[in-house]
């Protein structure tokens, strides 16, 4: 295997920046990437000194072209070998300090904004160990062709291949002829992801765990045995590369060698389609805000071409501050992908929302089981309760926006309350109770007089006579369920109401006195509930 030997440390500057994604790390203007090769990446903040690294690629982490000492950094880190430095434009102009690097011997390249700087060092340290070691010479080139290297690699390893991100999905697998399957392969590659059951998750667990390839023996007679290599760079896990053993003498050791020299030109390939997808996904975000009207701007005309859809909206029902937003995102984005991979999420307000585009055959049912799970691994992760509200059905897009508000009312109208998901549809009651509580009718100086003195005789003496007269108006009279309401015996239910009856003199036989006694009632005791208060 004299093909697997490292060709050495060192790899062309150019070669490294065509392997990564144009969009994360790209030579600044004006900047010229020939014949310069590098070897390694260093991060550096600028509290720490910097460390000698001939052909090193250094990472402005922390600096801005603005940074008063960055010059004089420049010139020092072309005297300390460096070939290239990274930093983030932050909408600052780069002519002068590229200038400066040039002066240095450096080559300035640019990362995005948005692109986490771990993300970034991944990408060039992936890039680099990808075109400095022989994968390319077996065939196995880093290309965006995943389906193309699942083929090299296949050939050379004589078994049948998928490559597969951390979420289990399957990104590529090989297509050629009579190399053995199994009904397993066929499965996951229809359903692009593999089943989430216990022997599977004690697999991918071992995977994650391993330094090198892993063997799984066969399942009885329907599943053959595998072997299995991690995908990682920089120790960081992105994924895995699988191999039919077909049981064949040497077939298993000629399948790991074949995915050992493989895996940093996946490893690069995977974080490629990660960044992508995730570029993808925010272009998606951000043009969902604007459609849901968040920006100021009315673009729901651009989602004519998605109805008919659905809009789901997510936010905590208790205070949550330990809430992990970005995790809750995801935990959404993935379950609303399943219904739809053009499905969209964005943060508006204080709540996140999901859109499902053409959403035709999505029923309430769907969305609501889709609700409860988001809140299942959602309380679980966070600690606290989750809440949903969704709109199953829109088919026009000047629907779009009043959705987006019910939604967000509705939210707010869960708080401290039982429910957990609502179909807006459904419950409009909701939406339209919460809008009058915020126009005031509930104020304190609103009050008639019945229910001013019931409330204030209430704090001064600790009673439930607003309650129970509350009661009295939910169950229109009955004494038994009024009084299981309450959580009291019949009886005591009936004294109370006497006692309301001689204390305040209480007539409500204006139905319209009623009405608007009924309606403050119940504002107010929504009120002490959501804050956790004594009830009403």
């Amino acid at each position: 295997m004299e093909d697997s030997q490292l060709i050495g440390p060192v790899a062309p500057l150019a070669g490294v920046l065509e392997s990564i994604d144009r969009e994360a790390v790209v030579a600044a203007p004006g900047t010229a990437v020939t014949d310069q090769t590098v070897c390694d990446c260093v991060v550096w903040d600028p509290l720490e000194e910097l460390p000698s690294a001939a052909g090193g690629v250094l990472l402005l982490v922390g600096a801005s072209v603005m940074h008063p000492q960055l010059g004089s950094l420049l010139a020092d880190a072309g005297e300390a070998g460096y070939v290239a430095a990274v930093i983030k434009r932050r909408g600052q102009d780069l002519t002068g300090i590229v200038e400066t690097a040039r002066r240095a011997g450096l080559i300035m390249l640019v990362a995005r904004d948005e692109l986490p700087w771990s993300i970034v060092e991944a990408l060039l340290a992936g890039a680099i160990a990808s075109c400095a070691t022989t994968v390319r010479r077996a065939g196995f080139e880093a290309t965006d062709d995943l389906f193309g290297m699942a083929n090299a690699i296949a050939s050379i390893a004589g078994a049948a291949i998928t490559i597969e991100d951390l979420e289990r999905r399957v990104l590529a697998y090989s297509s050629i002829e009579g190399q053995a399957i199994d009904a397993v392969r066929q499965e996951s590659i229809l359903d692009r992801k593999v089943q989430a059951i216990p022997e599977y998750d004690a697999e991918y667990l071992a995977v994650a765990r391993a330094e090198g390839h892993v063997r799984f023996p066969s399942q009885a007679d329907h599943e053959l045995a595998r072997v299995v290599v991690p995908v990682r760079i920089g120790g960081r896990l992105l994924g895995s590369i699988w191999a039919i053993d077909d049981g064949e003498p040497g077939s298993a050791s000629r399948a790991v060698a074949a995915l050992e020299m493989a895996a940093p030109a996946a490893a690069l390939a995977i974080m490629s389609v990660g960044f992508r997808e995730d570029a993808a996904r925010r272009r998606r975000s951000e043009q969902l805000a604007a459609q849901l009207g968040a920006t100021g701007s009315d673009q729901t005309s651009t989602l004519r071409d998605r109805l008919p859809l659905a809009i789901m909206g997510f936010g905590p029902l208790t205070d949550a501050p330990d809430l992990d937003e970005q995790r809750l995102t995801q935990i959404i984005r993935l379950n609303v992908e399943r219904i739809s991979p053009e499905a969209a999420c964005a943060r508006v307000e204080d709540a996140i929302f999901a859109l499902v585009p053409r959403a035709a055959g999505c029923s309430s049912a769907r969305l609501r089981r889709l609700a409860e799970e988001v809140g299942r691994s959602a309380n679980s992760s966070n600690g606290g309760r989750l809440g949903c509200a969704f709109v199953a059905a829109i088919n026009d897009t000047d629907q779009v926006i009043r959705a987006r508000r019910d939604i967000s009312t509705v939210l707010k109208a869960m708080q401290g309350s039982e429910h957990a998901v609502i179909d807006v549809d459904e419950q409009r009651h909701l939406v339209i109770l919460e809008e009058i509580r915020r126009s005031g009718v509930a104020d304190s100086d609103r009050l008639v007089q019945h229910v001013r003195d019931l409330v204030g005789y209430d704090e001064r003496h600790q009673t439930a006579y607003a309650a129970t007269l509350l009661a009295h108006f939910d169950h229109f009279g009955d004494a038994r369920a009024a009084a299981r309401q309450l959580g009291i015996h019949e009886n005591s239910y009936r004294y109370r109401l006497a006692r309301i009856k001689e204390k305040f003199g209480f007539d409500a036989s204006d139905p319209r006195l009623r009405q608007v006694m009924w309606l403050q009632l119940r504002l107010l005791g929504d009120r002490h509930r959501s804050a956790g208060q004594r009830p009403i």
